[in-house]
């Protein structure tokens, strides 16, 4: 993608030991054009996934359509994503264990409105 002029955000490659990570991932979201979350199996079981995926949402929900999300569906179904199935239904249970109900209704929000949108199965090609 670099190659084409598109700058891609990777939090591995890009946040420098001593910065601080939220406020350098909140930035490179509010910067951003096209978001592409790529859901795993596992992508609910982490928080920051969850919390990044919250901020790209209300990010883009005030863009005014100057930012969209390309959701990439990895091994999971976009029924999955809306938590119609129990795959990412059991990770938010287990967050609601943890966090403030607020949190983890903004993130199944997030999910659900995700997962409505058209998104991209690697092997679904042409």
């Amino acid at each position: 993608m670099k190659g084409t002029g598109v700058r891609v955000f990777r939090d591995n490659d890009e946040i420098q030991v001593g910065q601080n990570i939220k406020d350098e991932l909140w930035h490179a979201i509010e910067s951003s054009k096209i978001y592409m979350p790529v859901f795993s199996k596992t992508y609910a079981s982490s928080k920051w996934c969850l919390k990044e995926l919250a901020k790209m949402m209300e990010v883009t929900s005030r863009s005014n359509g100057t930012k969209e999300i390309l959701p990439i569906f990895f091994d999971v179904s976009p029924g999955d994503v809306k938590l119609k199935t129990s795959l990412y239904k059991n990770e938010l249970s287990n967050h609601a264990k943890m966090y403030e109900a607020d949190k983890v209704k903004a993130w199944e929000k997030a999910l659900v409105e995700v997962g409505k949108l058209k998104g991209w199965k690697p092997g679904n090609v042409g």
